[in-house]
């Protein structure tokens, strides 16, 4: 029986100096048939779109477009892609000649997989092996743990919104959850087919401010809240356990913890994950009145959680809800800073400690049925 095509599928922006090399890798495929298929993103260096048009091989089209950004060149791509299966590649990195007959073989023969991966290692600026975190869903709610170099069936792309054009960056980890909200899973291979390049000019590196991650996270978290919603108790515990992952790094500073970006978007995502409303319900009468505290609830789990990752005294505990704008976010506090008494963590242990922390683990897990 003829084999399915396979389109690999490369988008290119100011990459001349290694579109050859990520090019090369991707004809080096074992699997046929296959196509391989550049889109330049309106390239403005002066020498990629030069090196794109000496690039000869029949299995090799190349497509040059006005500058949009890498999710309308990945959509453009697939919709010109003939094949069946489709694998994306940035014009930086490269991979094994059998990543992707090995990921065909998952997806030919799996019906339930709609992701396949494989271990990865990290070249250039910096090298050895990428430890990206195993794949459960709760993890991949926090944060992506799948890189964006595996493949999947064009049929299940076209049953999605494809790559989301609005984000300004993270648009692979939005694709991933909308495969994950088709009810298909991720299959990592266990050898190292995928080689991620280190360098000072990737997106990765220079897209990572502040105000686009958060921007990011907020639409993401809002796009897929059926998912979030779904599965907060996994995304609960996955939040508490990456937290004190980077405490077993030594991250031990509280200030470097909840001043990390990584960590205080996380903040921002759990806020939206708890049913806040049924909690303020049911607890608000056991918390005094505190003046200028609209959310008593609120404060009082953000002051135990602050407290409890971070191992603080009362006094560092109150400063850092003082202080942080995510974890005041968290507590339902005004954008401004407040000053809250240190009495009040004495409230929140007495109100939570114990029955009524199981009554509140308890709502949580009810919210995620």
């Amino acid at each position: 029986m003829e084999q399915k095509k396979a389109s690999i599928i490369i988008p290119c922006w100011n990459a001349g100096n290694w579109i050859r090399e990520s090019v090369a890798s991707a004809l080096s495929q074992t699997y046929r048939p296959l196509e391989v298929i550049v889109v330049d993103d309106g390239s403005i260096d002066g020498v990629t779109q030069q090196i794109l048009r000496t690039l000869h091989d029949p299995r090799l089209r190349v497509f040059f477009r006005p500058h949009h950004g890498v999710a309308e060149a990945r959509n453009f791509a697939i919709h010109q892609a003939a094949g069946d299966y489709i694998l994306p590649l940035d014009a930086d990195d490269g991979i094994e000649p059998g990543y992707l007959a090995a990921c065909i073989d998952v997806l030919g023969t799996h019906p339930e997989v709609g992701m396949v991966y494989s271990r990865a290692d990290c070249f250039g600026e910096d090298s050895g092996p990428w430890h990206l975190p195993d794949f459960t869903l709760g993890e991949m709610l926090v944060h992506n743990v799948i890189y964006n170099a595996g493949a999947f069936r064009k049929a299940d792309f076209l049953r999605t919104t494809g790559y989301d054009q609005q984000l300004p960056c993270w648009e692979d980890w939005d694709f991933w959850l909308s495969l994950l909200a088709l009810e298909l899973r991720p299959w990592r291979l266990d050898e190292v087919y995928f080689h991620y390049r280190v360098h000072s000019g990737s997106r990765s590196w220079t897209q990572n401010t502040v105000p686009k991650l958060l921007q990011a996270q907020r639409y993401i978290l809002q796009k897929h809240a059926n998912l979030f919603q779904a599965h907060v108790a996994e995304y609960g515990m996955a939040f508490h356990q990456r937290l004190y992952t980077e405490k077993q790094k030594g991250i031990d500073d509280a200030g470097k913890i909840w001043r990390s970006q990584a960590s205080g978007n996380r903040w921002l995502q759990m806020a939206q994950a708890i049913p806040w409303e049924q909690a303020e319900q049911r607890f608000a009468g056991c918390l005094p009145e505190l003046t200028g505290v609209p959310h008593p609830v609120r404060l009082a789990v953000g002051i135990l959680l602050v407290q409890a990752e971070l191992g603080c005294s009362d006094a560092e505990t109150v400063r850092q809800v003082e202080e942080n704008p995510f974890i005041r976010a968290f507590c339902g506090l005004p954008d401004q800073r407040v000053q809250i008494p240190v009495e009040v963590i004495a409230y929140a242990h007495a109100v939570f400690d114990g029955e009524r922390m199981r009554e509140f683990q308890a709502m949580l897990q009810d919210a995620a049925r």
